[in-house]
């Protein structure tokens, strides 16, 4: 493959002092070709998830995150995806994932690898990304309902009770208790039916059955702007609310213990992967 298209970010992975830190690098840089795009044809996104948590608490990357996620209103997503490869620099391209009846983007880097714990080792296309997904407005009843979530789980809550501590197996009990109640006496197509109710102002994952987290459309725009790493990125206007909502208490650390994403087991920022149009970073640098 030729340098038919040029990035005007330098690609500086090799100034991160750690295979996750050179990723990160990686993921920044895409992070910068994707804003570019946008801005170019008008589109609109902004940071999610972990992402906007790690720029509202750390100025960047979560110490120890090894992705980055936005969101994208579903007709500018449609107008991304629909973009031609010319559009992109050519040691990126983007990647189509189905998740959970999601569907969804990976922009990828061509010159990077990485192994997950829940994935073959040998994944073609399991190279360094950004994560890009549609979101989509739903009901205002929509967002009422999903925050019993907690109390209507969606599957069977694990039955397990022995070697837990005893508010955990009163809350399982409860969720037993729950689920087939509200599953067993048709209470749960009237959640449903409810949950059509109300102005479509609240925006969720692209999911026609999801119970996921809804943020109404106050919170989200107009977009502002954070710092993230030595750039500026467009999120939501309240943050504090989409964080806390999605969150708790946000800016409170989790345990060391906790302190690792996605499984990650390795990471090899100028190693391909086998993907049939991955390259090597030696042929280009």
């Amino acid at each position: 493959m030729n340098k038919k298209n040029i990035s005007p970010f330098p690609d500086k992975r090799l100034k991160g002092d750690t295979p996750l830190r050179q990723a990160q690098l990686v993921m920044l840089r895409m992070l910068k070709i994707f804003d570019a795009i946008c801005i170019k044809h008008g589109l609109t996104y902004w940071l999610d998830g972990g992402t906007l948590l790690g720029a509202v608490r750390h100025g960047g990357f979560i110490p120890w995150d090894d992705d980055l996620d936005v969101c994208m209103p579903i007709d500018d997503f449609e107008k991304y995806k629909n973009l031609s490869l010319s559009e992109f620099p050519y040691d990126v391209y983007n990647d189509t994932v189905s998740f959970k009846f999601l569907q969804f983007l990976k922009l990828r880097d061509r010159f990077s690898k990485r192994i997950d714990e829940d994935c073959d080792a040998d994944k073609t296309f399991n190279s360094i990304y950004m994560d890009i997904f549609p979101m989509k407005k739903f009901p205002a009843g929509r967002r009422f309902f999903s925050r019993l979530r907690m109390l209507i789980p969606p599957y069977t809550p694990p039955p397990i009770y022995k070697g837990i501590s005893t508010s955990k197996c009163i809350k399982r009990i409860i969720a037993h208790i729950l689920y087939y109640f509200i599953n067993y006496t048709g209470l749960s197509y009237i959640i449903k039916l409810l949950s059509l109710l109300g102005a479509k102002n609240c925006w969720a994952y692209d999911l026609s059955a999801s119970w996921h987290f809804h943020f109404p459309d106050k919170w989200i725009f107009p977009l502002t702007k954070l710092k993230f790493e030595d750039f500026e990125a467009p999120v939501p206007r309240d943050w504090h609310k989409v964080l806390k909502c999605e969150f708790g208490n946000y800016m409170k650390l989790p345990p060391e213990s906790a302190r690792n994403h996605h499984h990650n087991q390795a990471l090899f920022p100028i190693e391909p992967c086998n993907h049939p149009e991955a390259l090597k970073w030696e042929d280009y640098h």
